[in-house]
C-alpha cells in the first residue's frame, strides 16, 4: 500500500486523494485503541496527519458517534443521526 512509503498520499500537504480516502480511514478506525490504530503505526501517522487539517477537523466525526454508529450497525439498530 501506498501508505507504507510516504505519509500524505500526494506528498508533505493533504491532496484530493487524502480527502477522498479520509471518511473511509475515520470509520474504520474509530477509537484509538482500535486494531488500525494500533498495529498500524503508518496509519495512526496518517490519521494524525490528517487530523491537523482545518477541512478535516470541520467535518470530524467524533469517535463515540462512530462506535455508536458500528454499534447499532451490528446489533440490527443504526444510529444515522449525529448527536
Amino acid at each position: 500500500m501506498i501508505l507504507k512509503y510516504i505519509s500524505l498520499i500526494p506528498g508533505s500537504k493533504p491532496g484530493m486523494i487524502d480527502y477522498a480516502c479520509w471518511p473511509y480511514f475515520e470509520r474504520l478506525a474509530g477509537k484509538e485503541g482500535s486494531i488500525l490504530m494500533v498495529n498500524f503505526p503508518t496509519i495512526r501517522g496518517y490519521f494524525e496527519q490528517m487530523k491537523e487539517d482545518d477541512s478535516v477537523q470541520a467535518v470530524h466525526i467524533p469517535p463515540d458517534e462512530i462506535t455508536r454508529f458500528w454499534r447499532g450497525l451490528f446489533t440490527g439498530n443504526p444510529q444515522y443521526d449525529s448527536a
